[in-house]
């Protein structure tokens, strides 16, 4: 993941100078491998781990920098300007999967121009890691680096008569040509984006050829929704087909961050390329998540880190993160935002305090553990006799499992002796353990 500082400082303000920054986010479990001078501007190179997806996006980044600092994260808001046609009478969705997609989010932007991104959209992605390809596409992608949350655009006018949007399973056998032009053999447990009756985009991982954007595209379909992981990741191992979009989906993105990206979206879309936005948005999410509760012990808290914390400065932390504590007796009852599904327990509530305290700061300690002797029983104490007698008069031998074949000729067998028949190591590491032994003689 790359992130141009001067990008990161529209959503927080900081001090710290890249290498600092670099430092105080690697110190609270934010890896960054390094840095990068693009022009005027240096572009940290992030090396998350897996249960930090959501800092995939600038803003949950920023809410980082944010709990470090203790200023205040700046989320652009959302001022769209729609025309009175209901976005109802042009497209209906339906979500025939609704174990593999949870929600999927639609709008439309008819009378749209699509022509090259302006130059700062372009430097912007070029210095993430991402091509531009029009203005369009570049908002969709633009969009899903600062929010985490993947978007894709379609030819309205492309789509089946019916105007339908259908999320279901593939059929086994069922073929889709994606973006980048290869013809894709789908199976029955791969999600497909369809128009009723044909594919138009594997879902979350590429769209369709058969409804890309293109110069003559004048209405835009835009798609915000979420998908279950682990299917994306078994779909795109299946297809050796791997995209920014998908790499996010693997590790879990916000269900209820769909609605912000496809309105920021569509109103970027409208800045940079014209167009009139269909009132509402078509918004199918068949079982809505409940927000995550979990119980932190202050007690807990400075059993398992070894601090002296107070109370307080517990609370502290975690509101520094934007989480919202309640107390309840000498628990706290922390309601988890939904953009951090990696948090489900106490432990990793634990871990949020230790990172934002600094692990620098923790007391290094060995545990302390009791150890109770025990005795030998009789057939020990008799095994370590006979080991006794043994060492007085003989020597213990060590044979490897693999040894030089040479060893056959020094030992003078004979050419056609069983005992050359060895198992031969494919790639062995040397010629000195390149063969199974037959006999114990070598060693």
């Amino acid at each position: 993941m790359r992130v141009p500082i001067k990008w990161l400082k529209q959503y927080v303000d900081f001090e710290w100078q890249p290498e600092q920054l670099a430092h105080n986010l690697t110190m609270a479990g934010i890896a960054v491998e390094g840095l990068e001078k693009i022009d005027s501007d240096i572009v940290l190179d992030l090396d998350l781990t897996p249960n930090r997806g959501d800092c995939l996006g600038l803003i949950n980044l920023a809410r980082e920098v944010a709990a470090l600092t203790g200023s205040e994260i700046r989320i652009p808001k959302i001022n769209l300007r729609e025309s009175d046609k209901n976005i109802s009478d042009y497209i209906a969705v339906e979500i025939a999967a609704p174990d593999l997609c949870r929600r999927y989010a639609a709008r439309i932007i008819r009378n749209c121009t699509v022509k090259p991104s302006p130059a700062w959209l372009q430097e912007v992605l070029l210095s993430a890691g991402i091509r531009p390809i029009n203005n369009i596409v570049d908002v969709t992608n633009y969009v899903m680096l600062e929010t985490n949350q993947p978007l894709h655009a379609f030819d309205y006018d492309l789509l089946g008569k019916g105007k339908r949007v259908l999320v279901r399973k593939a059929a086994a056998g069922e073929r889709i040509v994606t973006l980048d032009g290869i013809e894709r053999k789908l199976d029955e447990e791969m999600l497909l984006i369809t128009d009723g009756s044909r594919g138009i985009a594997l879902a979350g991982i590429m769209g369709g050829e058969n409804t890309e954007i293109n110069e003559n595209t004048s209405c835009v379909l835009l798609e915000s929704a979420n998908f279950l992981a682990t299917n994306i990741r078994q779909t795109s191992r299946k297809l050796g087909l791997r995209s920014d979009s998908s790499v996010r989906f693997e590790k879990g993105v916000d269900v209820n961050g769909v609605i912000y990206a496809i309105n920021r979206a569509a109103q970027l879309i409208q800045q940079l390329a014209g167009g009139e936005i269909f009132k509402g948005v078509c918004d199918v999410y068949p079982e809505i998540q409940v927000p995550v509760q979990v119980i932190l012990r202050p007690d807990r808290v400075n059993y398992l880190l070894g601090t002296d914390l107070s109370p307080e400065e517990i609370k502290n932390y975690l509101r520094n993160l934007k989480f919202d504590v309640k107390e309840k007796g000498e628990q706290f009852i922390v309601d988890i935002p939904s953009y951090r599904p990696d948090i489900t327990i106490e432990a990793d509530l634990i871990e949020e305090v230790a990172r934002l305290y600094g692990y620098d700061k923790i007391p290094a300690s060995l545990p302390c553990i009791d150890i109770t002797p025990a005795g030998l029983n009789s057939y020990q104490k008799l095994r370590d006799e006979v080991k006794s007698i043994m060492a007085q008069n003989l020597f213990e031998v060590i044979n490897y499992s693999f040894i030089n074949p040479k060893f056959f000729d020094m030992l003078l067998l004979p050419q056609n002796s069983d005992l050359r028949r060895t198992i031969k190591l494919s790639n062995p590491l040397s010629e000195e353990q390149s063969v199974m032994r037959t006999t114990l003689l070598p060693g």
